[in-house]
């Protein structure tokens, strides 16, 4: 009696956390140091917001909103899949958008999600992104821009990966068909080697790509974490239906190149995390 007593102690324990770390933010900082980066950029914050979903946290996303203004960055950057693919026009994404009132500048790309609407439903897609423009987000899908700071500038590129390149990559390379630099270049151009270059990139797993074509620092996220994180492990699920992803969320280093990976806001097949909190990141940038 007594083990069957703890056992059900044990599980509601379990079952409350998970409902609470799913409704809980928590922001992951990163510092990225380099010598191309101007002295002007010396503390520049960057937030990264990522694949939302469509999720609240508080009515109208006030709590999100708050914790926002509370961090105070100097430019959002945001990498992808912040609606659903299905039965969902932005209406909970579009406000968060609005009642940010233009105080930060904030660059956009798709990820998966935005493209499976853009293909099965493009009216809605087409508004969505006319919203956006309008509330003043810059949309950078294959385009760049500078980000400057008293005169000086660094480079940021938003890579709009196409459907092809969600599959599992294993059977991409199988079948000849893997992503390559040369791809990336003929959508997005050439980066300056002699300027700091920033790609958005939804998904982190072509990191490899990334780095050869010759990105300084890359932020992606699709990954959610893992959704089912193990101590030890890490996380445990892709969404290419593999186990175990090499990038699930953190900073890492592939080759000269500074990725950084979200853990992601929502939740998206698999409605639920699993000692994986939902998660802002802040980047801090210094020469």
């Amino acid at each position: 009696m007594k083990i069957k007593r703890f056992l059900l102690i044990c599980t509601v324990l379990f079952l409350l956390i998970t409902v609470l770390q799913n409704v809980t933010l928590s922001v992951a900082r990163y510092s990225i140091i380099s010598d191309k980066i101007p002295a002007a950029f010396s503390d520049y914050k960057i937030l990264q917001l990522s694949d939302l979903h469509s999720a609240q946290f508080g009515r109208g996303n006030k709590n999100l909103l708050r914790r926002i203004e509370k961090l105070a960055p100097d430019v959002i950057l945001i990498t992808g899949d912040m609606i659903n693919s299905s039965n969902d026009d932005g209406s909970l994404f579009i406000p968060l958008i609005e009642n940010l009132g233009g105080k930060y500048p904030v660059y956009f790309i798709c990820g998966n999600h935005e493209l499976l609407v853009s293909e099965y439903n493009s009216i809605v897609y087409e508004s969505y992104i006319d919203r956006l423009k309008k509330l003043g987000v810059h949309i950078l899908n294959d385009e760049s821009v500078s980000l400057n700071q008293n005169d000086f500038s660094i480079v940021l590129y938003g890579y709009q990966s196409t459907l092809q390149y969600y599959n599992n990559r294993n059977d991409l390379k199988a079948a000849g068909k893997d992503l390559t630099v040369e791809t990336l270049v003929s959508q997005i151009g050439s980066p300056n080697p002699l300027v700091f270059n920033i790609l958005l990139a939804h998904d982190p797993i072509y990191a490899d790509v990334y780095a050869e074509w010759g990105a300084d620092a890359v932020l992606s996220g699709h990954v959610h974490g893992g959704v089912v994180r193990l101590p030890f492990f890490g996380g445990v699920l892709s969404p290419d239906g593999s186990f175990f992803p090499k990038f699930d969320k953190g900073q890492y280093t592939v080759g000269a190149t500074q990725l950084i990976v979200s853990g992601g806001l929502g939740n998206s097949v698999i409605p639920f995390r699993i000692f994986n909190a939902p998660q802002m990141v802040m980047i801090t940038v210094n020469p």
